[in-house]
């Protein structure tokens, strides 16, 4: 490759000859679509260049851990995805917004999505031409075990007619729910996922992991750094992705989850208790952002589960820093998709007294773009 750098940016890039990692892009719309940016790479250059990510993230802020890559998600498995449409003509157009632009790449398929996702793009693009108005709309689609949960946004209020037509469309695609702007339109079925032995109803736009083999890698980091902890606190426990299979092993353990979201929260408080053979799980509605648990509360669990949003958990851990100047002889593991704020968020806690301990667990979630999870175990110094 041959570039010239501009402020710290290379224009004019010429390829001269194809790496042995290259790979052919198995996507027509690969280079436009904003979706991908790696399709090119091997798989083995991808995870090894996210695992670079952390590392510097974490070098930024003088931290050093190893860092091993423990599964990436294959193709055709995301489960969650975020579409954007617009009317075209007597039709519509549906897709994913150009790299660094509004425009929109319409797709007509998408090897990182799961199939069900990409076979439903005709029906998708029916309610795009039938709800939007000028300006474009976006769809949040979900593949849950009972079908597509499509949530509308940015549409004008459909009078009566058109909402009949809508949930026709609704109908015809065999979505399970389709909701505008979170308000129930059609709902044929309630949207459910399984995690652990729990089965919990999704709330509108709530958050789930965007694809289930990589829900199980970290859940299964996850367990296996809580070990035997008797007492643990989940914080950001959203729908229970951690909390739920973490009361479902085995062993006498106590799970206390905390969450600002109330749909998400009472979805998990719901499936708990319709649940069998789940240790003692109790729910607390808390925005951690603005009321943190304290130190002093903390201080009644073994271990602490830390999966924060992509913004990361600056006042929480600020909250639990002193821990390790008070005898804690807990663990906290930490789950984040965002390495620049999981290294500040180390960094602040190592300034306390705190150190990585073990690998940096580096999961490929998010196939062929620059996007990274990680699971990470902090334990006092000393």
């Amino acid at each position: 490759m041959r570039a010239e750098a501009a402020r710290r940016v290379l224009a004019d890039a010429e390829q001269l000859s194809d790496a042995p990692e290259r790979r052919a892009p198995p996507c027509p719309h690969f280079g436009r679509c904003g979706g991908c940016v790696l399709q090119h790479a091997s798989a083995e250059l991808e995870g090894a260049w996210k695992c670079d990510l952390v590392r510097a993230a974490l070098g930024r802020h003088g931290l050093e851990a190893e860092l091993v890559l423990a599964g990436t998600a294959p193709p055709g498995a995301r489960r969650r995805a975020r579409l954007v449409g617009r009317r075209r003509g007597q039709g519509a157009e549906i897709g994913f917004r150009a790299r660094r632009s509004r425009e929109i790449v319409p797709i007509r398929a998408c090897p990182v999505l799961r199939p069900e996702i990409v076979a439903a793009l005709p029906h998708l693009r029916a309610l795009v031409a039938e709800a939007a108005g000028r300006r474009p709309v976006e769809l949040a689609v979900t593949a849950t075990d009972a079908g597509l949960d499509v949530d509308l946004t940015g549409a004008p209020e459909p009078g009566p007619g058109r909402a009949g037509r809508l949930a026709a469309i609704a109908r015809a695609a065999d979505l399970a729910r389709l909701t505008l702007d979170g308000a129930p339109l059609a709902v044929a079925r309630t949207p459910r996922l399984r995690l652990g032995p729990a089965e919990v109803a999704l709330p509108p736009g709530g958050f789930v992991q965007a694809a289930a083999e990589s829900e199980a890698l970290l859940q299964r980091e996850v367990l296996a750094r809580v070990g035997a902890a008797e007492r643990v606190a989940d914080l950001f426990a959203g729908i229970g992705t951690f909390s739920l299979p973490l009361a479902a092993a085995p062993g006498r353990r106590r799970v206390h989850a905390v969450e600002g979201a109330a749909a998400a929260i009472e979805a998990l408080a719901q499936a708990a208790r319709a649940a069998a053979g789940l240790c003692p799980l109790s729910t607390e509605l808390r925005d951690l952002a603005r009321r943190p648990l304290l130190a002093e509360e903390l201080a009644a669990f073994d271990a602490v589960v830390l999966d924060p949003p992509r913004a990361g958990a600056a006042e929480q851990v600020a909250a639990l820093a002193p821990l390790a100047g008070r005898g804690w002889r807990g663990r906290v593991v930490m789950v984040s998709c965002n390495p620049a704020s999981f290294a500040r968020d180390a960094a602040r806690l190592h300034a306390a007294g705190w150190r990585i301990t073990g690998p940096v667990a580096v999961v490929n979630q998010f196939r062929w773009s620059a996007h990274v999870e990680l699971v990470a175990t902090l334990e006092p110094r000393g």
